[in-house]
């Protein structure tokens, strides 16, 4: 895309120099575009691990107020409280926010949920609660003991395929 350049005349910017009246160069330049394209790269988040790892045995996670809780314009607050007291507070996705104001996840199922490092536009690092990787939210099993290994039961009988 081109467009008409500055040149150098002050009162006309779009011609070189105007002789008695006429233009007598018209200069074309490349025209500048709004977009700034840039090479981006996708960088790994740093998960720095699960809502209930983070808290810890005895800790806890509740929203940080009820206004916050309320405020459909706003992304959730948590406050994680560790059991020697200490907090420190957590934002939701904007999706997972939506959910829990919605009652589709409780609370106390989002335990599990990854908390990852993220960068505002602004530069800045917040940490952030995050729905996991798949569109429905998969229920976790806890494995307690050994489980014996798998043995198949034989329920084929090969002589009752002979007719007699």
């Amino acid at each position: 895309m081109w467009r008409r350049g500055e040149g150098t005349s002050n009162k006309n910017p779009t011609v070189e120099k105007q002789i008695g009246g006429i233009p007598r160069l018209l200069i074309l330049k490349p025209f500048k575009m709004a977009l700034n394209f840039k090479v981006y790269q996708r960088e790994d988040r740093v998960s720095l691990g699960t809502l209930a790892s983070v808290c810890g045995v005895g800790g806890n996670y509740r929203p940080c107020s009820t206004a916050n809780l309320k405020d459909n314009t706003k992304r959730l607050v948590l406050t994680l409280t560790r059991v020697d007291g200490t907090s420190e507070l957590v934002t939701c996705s904007g999706e997972l926010s939506k959910r829990l104001r919605n009652k589709e996840i409780a609370l106390s199922q989002i335990a599990n949920f990854e908390i990852v490092e993220q960068m505002t536009d602004d530069g800045d690092i917040m940490n952030c609660v995050v729905l996991p990787a798949t569109t429905s939210v998969l229920p976790s099993v806890t494995v307690k003991q050994e489980m014996p290994e798998y043995q198949p039961v034989s329920t084929f009988n090969p002589e009752e395929l002979i007719a007699f």
